[in-house]
């Protein structure tokens, strides 16, 4: 959302403003926004329960003789806490760069959320595939080694995985492999898009998370071609995942904490007109806390 404090933005207000209401992906695809779900907060600190799947399992002696008073059982609730980080960038659109039918200030916004999307993917990325869960690497086999890692996680919080979550490069070694095109009888006329469409389902998963976000590096050239995935490109997880928008009783591995708007901050994007520098500067600004809950709810295939 937008505060555009001049009556016109280079000749582009209504341009600028429609842009601003939308968090612009450029059709990249960001596992972040499935796989770890936001969930709207009103602070930057506070506390959340965790409901204790170990504890749900253990079977009490629920008979009771007449008279007596039921068993009391203790769903032993653990605390978890999130802290929520403020993040923000700004880039300067000097007046008159429209020019030849180019709307600097779409570009502009377009982006800083590029730039905001591929940050929290990046943060994501860190806390899937990092120490926090759990990795077997690859037999040789797909079916294999999806179910080893569905067993993993199932003996560890009696949770069955439902979600496949894994960058394009790593997608496109499982599609094309040998051992995945040998589970369709036909195999030499499916497309890809038939092969993309029961991949989920051929490993007993109901959802398939892909993320096509890539990076370069501050240093790299502009004519060199360095672009890598920010997710991994040799390993993939199965994790169990929450729908968006459920509540925090629903289980998931993670969750995104985001501090709701407010009376004080009531847009992530504010589209300042400086008179002195004659440019708009615009600005994207948010708290959040990208953090996993709960590892034990997700497993990791690594050297594939």
């Amino acid at each position: 959302m937008s505060v555009i404090n001049k009556s016109t933005v280079d000749g582009n207000l209504v341009e600028a403003l429609a842009q601003s209401f939308s968090e612009y992906s450029d059709g990249v695809q960001y596992a972040v926004k499935d796989a770890f779900p936001e969930i709207l907060v009103t602070s930057t600190t506070g506390q959340f329960p965790i409901y204790v799947r170990e504890n749900a399992l253990q079977i009490d002696d629920i008979e009771k003789a007449p008279g007596s008073l039921p068993k009391e059982t203790n769903i032993y609730v653990e605390t978890g806490t999130w802290s929520a980080k403020h993040i923000s960038l700004s880039t300067v659109v000097p007046d008159g760069q429209n020019v030849f039918g180019f709307n600097a200030h779409d570009a502009a916004i377009k982006t800083l959320w590029s730039k905001i999307w591929a940050w929290k993917e990046s943060k994501f990325a860190s806390q899937l595939f990092g120490a926090g869960v759990t990795s077997t690497s690859t037999s040789g086999n797909l079916r294999t080694d999806v179910n080893v890692a569905k067993n993993k996680v199932y003996a560890a919080s009696g949770l069955v995985p439902n979600a496949l979550i894994i960058s394009y490069p790593a997608l496109q070694k499982l599609l094309n492999s040998s051992d995945f095109l040998e589970m369709f009888p036909g195999f030499g006329v499916l497309t890809e898009q038939q092969r993309l469409l029961n991949l989920p389902s051929i490993f007993g998963l109901q959802r398939l998370i892909v993320s096509t976000a890539a990076y370069s590096p501050d240093a790299a050239p502009l004519d060199v071609t360095t672009v890598n995935s920010i997710l991994p490109s040799d390993e993939f997880a199965v994790a169990v995942v929450a729908e968006n928008g459920s509540d925090l009783s629903a289980p998931s591995a993670g969750r995104t904490f985001k501090v709701a708007p407010s009376e004080s901050r009531p847009f992530e994007l504010t589209s300042v007109y400086d008179a002195i520098r004659a440019a708009t500067i615009h600005t994207i600004h948010m708290d959040l806390d990208i953090r996993l809950i709960d590892g034990k709810m997700a497993h990791r295939i690594t050297g594939i």
